[in-house]
């Protein structure tokens, strides 16, 4: 592999590596803000995760369009593979730099589906509220799937009609 096309694959995955530590800053924020209800610090964190994320994607471009121009898959092995064809003083750091970087982005990902179950039982408990404020309690309550959310083709329970 050429030097420019090298110092572009180990500058790429520093930046990847920077956005997703700030993401993972912003997630844990927007967490407390979730367990707090504060309607307008995530409205703050909503933009800084938007900015983030769009960071990320055009990373994730740039990660494909070198990995293209290198003919190496666009997988973690093709990295991994390019990795290994780096002179030995940036290969140590850059491999270490893509190790952190998976790290941090599963980091991310798990928090994200945290908030998001956060997100989903906020909801489900805004309905509930709103129903019984408006009346209508239904004599079939909510049931669950396996991922938390309301289930529903879930039938009437029996009792519930009888």
């Amino acid at each position: 592999m050429n030097t420019n096309r090298a110092d572009e694959l180990v500058d790429t995955i520093r930046r990847q590596l920077t956005a997703f530590s700030e993401l993972s800053l912003v997630l844990e924020e927007e967490h407390r803000a979730l367990v707090s209800r504060d309607p307008s610090a995530l409205s703050q964190i909503a933009g800084k995760r938007t900015s983030l994320l769009s960071q990320i994607e055009n990373f994730d471009k740039t990660m494909a369009a070198l990995l293209q121009a290198l003919r190496a898959p666009a997988s973690r092995a093709g990295i991994e593979s390019l990795l290994e064809t780096l002179a030995p003083t940036n290969r140590t750091r850059a491999t270490r730099d893509f190790a952190a970087l998976r790290e941090i982005a599963e980091k991310c990902r798990d928090q994200n589906e945290v908030n998001g179950r956060i997100i989903a039982q906020s909801q489900r408990t805004t309905q509930q509220l709103l129903r019984i404020l408006r009346g209508n309690i239904a004599s079939n309550p909510d049931t669950y799937s396996s991922s938390g959310n309301v289930d529903p083709a879930s039938p009437p329970s029996t009792l519930a009609t009888a």
